[in-house]
């Protein structure tokens, strides 16, 4: 049994390839010269009006779009505020980082990015940070 394990996360492992999603989900993600290395955080993304918490639906931005002023999303604020009880949880002696990576396509409308943006801060994610694709 104890090899079957192994065997199956040694699989999982080579077959991860980080930086994928953006490409397969169509996002195409604003270019930047000052650029730093991934951080290990919870993403946000948002693929066709769909927003996504590690891969996972947590809300539309449609209303957002329609309503045209920054909304607070929910689903989101809740998804992220049981990820940093996990956290919390599995790391009961070191501070909370509250970091999260935003990645959006570059033509993601200003207020979307904005109630994310206040979202993420409002549960408890002050340091957030921008996916962008390495200009030459």
């Amino acid at each position: 049994m104890i090899d079957f394990l192994v065997v199956t996360v040694v699989f999982l492992l080579i077959s991860f390839q980080p930086g994928q999603s953006a490409a397969a989900s169509g996002i195409r993600l604003p270019p930047a010269t000052n650029v730093e290395d991934a951080i290990d955080a919870p993403m946000v993304s948002v693929a066709a009006n769909l927003i996504l918490l590690d891969g996972t639906a947590v809300g539309n931005t449609r209303a957002i779009d329609e309503a045209r002023r920054i909304t607070p999303l929910d689903e989101l604020s809740q998804a992220l505020v049981a990820k940093r009880t996990v956290w919390k949880q599995l790391h009961p002696d070191r501070p909370f980082p509250g970091a999260v990576v935003l990645q959006l396509d570059q033509d993601v409308s200003s207020v979307v990015v904005k109630s994310l943006f206040q979202t993420a801060a409002r549960a408890g994610y002050p340091a957030i940070s921008f996916m962008v694709q390495r200009a030459p």
